[in-house]
């Protein structure tokens, strides 16, 4: 009997050469599975380093930033506050300056200040000086020459001159007499220095005009004492003021004050109350 190859076995053959295929097949399936398993763990590993060293320049960027962020905040400070200082001391010395300026001015004031005063005071000055070189002056020129009559009242007249350059007005006049040896006294002058009596002249003078004033007085000489009068044994004295004003609206007085001289039978000026205002 002929042999031959066994019809099983070639299946055989052929079911390994299939399984063994499958088999080859499978690993590779495998082979390019764990291939494509080991490519992304190694891309995640990858990634995962990436990402981490991303975090940590990130986290390092994030700190040089904030680090320089803190430099630059405290930078910006340190300029803010020189800023500061920088514009209290201009305010400072901007006030120093007001100061200055502020007492600079008072000072330029108060010299302002003192040169008008002093121009006023100037000007007061020649304004009086110029008034008191041009205003009325009212003199005497001639004293009375008394004649006694007893049983009446004692009058008399004087004599008075404008020597000033500018005319005299409201001229009044009050004149008085007294007999006795202690003389007028300061009070009797001063009273006449203070009584403005109408003389019924005329109220206006010209500069350089030449008048009289009338006076009558309220004593009444007896006979005795016209006789010791006369004859030197009794002291008679005639007093007075003469009031006026002036062109400039100044009041003025001049007070006079006489005695007797028996031997030539004239009035003499006494030593004191012959004066008259510095107005």
């Amino acid at each position: 009997m002929e042999t031959g190859p066994h019809p099983d076995n070639d299946n055989n053959k052929r079911n390994e050469g299939k399984n063994m295929k499958r088999l080859s097949g499978s690993i590779f399936v495998y082979r390019q599975n764990f291939l494509a398993y080991y490519k992304k763990i190694c891309r995640r590993i990858n990634k995962e380093k990436q990402t981490d060293e991303e975090i940590n320049r990130s986290e390092k960027n994030n700190r040089r930033f904030q680090n320089w962020g803190v430099i630059i905040n405290g930078i910006m400070v340190i300029i803010f506050m020189g800023s500061v200082l920088y514009q209290g001391c201009q305010t400072r010395k901007s006030l120093n300056i007001a100061d200055s300026a502020l007492i600079e001015t008072k000072r330029a004031d108060t010299i302002a200040n003192k040169s008008l005063q002093f121009v006023i005071h100037n000007n007061e000055e020649n304004k009086t000086i110029d008034r008191l070189k041009n205003r009325a002056y009212l003199d005497f020129i001639a004293f009375p020459m008394i004649i006694f009559e007893s049983g009446k009242k004692i009058s008399y007249q004087i004599k008075i001159r404008n020597s000033g350059f500018t005319p005299a007005f409201n001229i009044d006049a009050i004149g008085k007499a007294k007999i006795g040896y202690e003389g007028v006294t300061e009070n009797e002058i001063e009273s006449v220095s203070n009584i403005k009596k109408s003389s019924g002249i005329n109220s206006f003078k010209a500069a350089g005009a030449n008048f009289s004033i009338n006076l009558y007085t309220d004593v009444i000489l007896s006979k005795r004492d016209s006789i010791k009068i006369r004859e030197g044994q009794e002291l008679f004295y005639i007093y007075g003021c003469i009031f006026y004003n002036d062109y400039f609206g100044m009041s003025h007085w001049q007070r006079f004050y006489l005695s007797y001289t028996p031997k030539d039978g004239y009035m003499t000026e006494c030593i004191k109350y012959n004066d008259t205002d510095k107005n």
